[in-house]
């Protein structure tokens, strides 16, 4: 079964980009991905 994201699990993603620590690019990438660009672009703007 797979797991269903919400907008909560793309803003704590996004938040990933916003901290001072070596990002995990794959892991925002991967939960990114199941989004239309334009929520990624709301969610990280």
């Amino acid at each position: 079964m797979s797991q269903i994201y919400s907008d909560i699990d793309l803003c704590e993603a996004l938040s990933e980009i916003s901290v001072d620590n070596k990002m995990d690019y794959y892991s925002i990438a991967y939960v990114a991905k199941r989004f239309p660009i334009e929520i990624c672009g709301n969610g990280l703007f």
